[in-house]
């Protein structure tokens, strides 16, 4: 099978390999598409080798979507055929096959193509798990997310909206329109000060933009790709610090460190350690097929070494929703 591996921090190679063997609580799944995540970047740029050291050659790919094609003699949720979402922790995901523990897949309902489902792997997890496992967000408060238009954030507008929230989006101008036309209440410029007119704090904030000091915010786009090795605190989150309200409630996709550092005005500050749940992605997934949630992809990019790292340059700068790599598309 053909898989993509990277050989040396920064540098990617296409090699073959062979078919994985499964456990007997695992699936081997015919992967499909896959998912840019941030986390992924970071380990193949050599930003996370200090905190989480490989062993090389190693294979990324830490979202994936595709069909099971074999199933340990213990897995009773999924079958062979199953089209199938589904995170790989420990990545592998590069490849022609991918082996999953089957509490990391979920079943994708008829209708939905395996390039929207995708979406779902780690952003999807991660906007609902950070807004109401973590956040405990309840109908009529007003929750702030930071990157709203990014692959997490644009998900979590939505889900804040159904939810009965009012939505504040935190994005670049250029970002505005869409995020109006995905239900959000007010947007504000992400380097805005003070915003323009009455302003009335939020219950909850999300952060998501990781702040670098030689570029400009980069929004996270996936569980635990908030394990930065930057792990910034509060002093480098000013603006949705300044926009909750005294006792409010701050929820790091970015900061494990978050709840060492004391917040200021008794704010509660939370790292969302966003774990694999099926239940989630059962609901998730349910709302994409009956429309209820717009999954937007930003850009498709082939299965390649190059296509990769092309992915990588791209999803880096003021990206909307998700950047794929597509190796096969369903009949």
């Amino acid at each position: 099978m053909k898989q993509i591996e990277m050989y040396e921090y920064g540098k990617l190679r296409e090699q073959s390999g062979a078919i994985p063997d499964i456990s007997d609580t695992q699936i081997l799944v015919e992967v499909y598409v896959n998912a840019v995540n941030s986390g992924d970047r970071m380990i193949v740029s050599g930003a996370m080798k200090t905190a989480a050291p490989l062993r090389l050659p190693h294979v990324p790919g830490l979202e994936l979507a595709g069909i099971v094609r074999r199933t340990g003699r213990l897995v009773t949720s999924l079958r062979e055929g199953d089209r199938v979402v589904g995170l790989s922790p420990a990545g592998g995901g590069y490849a022609d096959y991918a082996v999953l523990e089957e509490s990391c897949a979920a079943a994708v309902p008829a209708g939905l193509a395996l390039t929207g489902a995708v979406s779902l792997a780690a952003a999807g997890l991660s906007a609902r798990q950070a807004l109401f496992v973590f956040g405990g967000l309840r109908p009529g408060q007003r929750v702030l997310i930071e990157g709203a238009a990014g692959a997490v954030g644009h998900l979590a507008v939505q889900l804040a909206k159904q939810s009965g929230a009012y939505v504040i989006a935190v994005a670049r101008p250029a970002q505005h329109e869409f995020l109006r036309g995905l239900g959000a209440d007010r947007i504000i410029r992400y380097d805005e000060e003070t915003p323009d007119g009455s302003f009335e704090p939020a219950d909850l904030a999300l952060g998501m933009i990781r702040e670098a000091a030689s570029s400009p915010p980069q929004p996270a786009d996936g569980p635990n790709a908030a394990l930065s090795s930057a792990q910034p605190g509060p002093e480098l989150q000013p603006q949705a610090y300044r926009l909750l309200k005294d006792g409010g409630t701050f929820v790091s996709l970015i900061s494990p460190s978050i709840a060492n550092v004391p917040s200021p005005r008794g704010i509660r500050a939370l790292f969302a350690r966003v774990l694999p749940n099926q239940s989630d992605w059962t609901a998730l997934l349910s709302d994409a097929s009956e429309g209820r949630l717009r999954l937007h992809t930003e850009a498709v990019f082939p299965f390649t070494a190059d296509g990769i790292q092309e992915a990588y340059r791209n999803s880096e700068h003021g990206k909307r929703g998700q950047f794929l790599i597509v190796r096969k598309n369903e009949e």
